[in-house]
């Protein structure tokens, strides 16, 4: 096979990390940003709660109504290096509605920060809100979901052998949803991308969940708009079939009808889809 990466040349590889072929693009993000808006100004929450030391390590917490109730934490996406918790607030409405309370973390971006810097940022907004759920008014039983970017530290954070570090236990975590994660990262590194992560070939070796199957991890989601390009289509078969192959409770999934985008802001948060009711479920509601 000829190419850079699975024969790819290099405006095919390019092509598969980009957002240029989303129909309506900046609409979807007019979309998103409105709807984000009018949840902060319609939905109880607080902004901005630090949960490490950095000035990125920060949360948007959305109070479910009952207390007790469940944690969702989400990860945003932007490939490291762009967007906000602020973009996502818009994921209150159905979880909250669910009864599920919800914290949209920040952290640390590219270029300021390495990707294991970030990896760790997110590592402290867990413990954070394991250590700190009661004094929320939440329970202890932890979720975590992420999109892009975010779904590839979602996946990191699934495998249990990082909690301890942190004084946690080793389920902290009851489960997790990764939503068009980037579970290699060699073809990242030879994209266009690598302009701006300029990720180092220890980054890609030392934080590709493809090649750091855990002994044992949460329970896992890994879904895909069955509309996004392909390389996002074979990393997400190929992280769940490798985990299944290690005996890891792990379900996939191809979400019908929906693009890089439009896979969280109409499947993950639209309780009628079966992305958000697969979340909802795995919660235990």
């Amino acid at each position: 096979m000829t190419g850079i990466w699975r024969g790819y040349d290099q405006a095919a590889l390019n092509a598969q990390f980009t957002l240029d072929t989303v129909l309506d693009r900046e609409a979807l993000f007019a979309r998103r940003i409105a709807w984000s808006r009018q949840v902060r100004a319609d939905v109880l929450h607080r902004t901005g709660i630090a949960y490490g030391p950095g000035p990125a390590d920060r949360l948007d917490w959305f109070p479910a109504p009952r207390r007790g109730s469940p944690v969702l934490m989400y990860i945003h996406g932007g490939f490291w290096r762009s967007l906000d918790a602020a973009t996502f607030s818009y994921l209150a409405e159905p979880f909250v509605a669910a009864g599920i309370n919800l914290a949209v973390i920040d952290y640390p971006l590219i270029p300021t920060v390495t990707l294991f810097d970030i990896v760790a940022s997110c590592q402290r907004a867990v413990a954070w809100l394991h250590k700190n759920a009661a004094g929320l008014g939440a329970s202890d039983r932890l979720y975590v979901a992420g999109n892009s970017a975010g779904g590839h530290l979602t996946s990191i954070l699934a495998d249990h052998a990082w909690t301890a570090a942190h004084g946690l236990p080793e389920g902290a975590i009851k489960g997790v949803c990764a939503i068009s994660g980037i579970y290699e990262l060699e073809p990242i590194r030879l994209c266009h991308e690598q302009e701006t992560l300029k990720l180092t070939p220890d980054a890609v070796a030392a934080l590709s969940p493809r090649r750091h199957v855990p002994r044992a991890a949460a329970p896992t989601l890994f879904a895909v708009g069955a509309l996004e390009t392909q390389e996002f289509l074979d990393q997400n078969r190929e992280i769940a079939a490798a985990w299944r192959a290690a005996g890891l409770a792990c379900e996939e999934m191809e979400v019908p009808g929906t693009n890089h985008v439009t896979v969280v802001l109409d499947g993950f948060a639209k309780p009628g889809n079966v992305l958000h009711q697969a979340m909802v479920r795995m919660m235990g509601l």
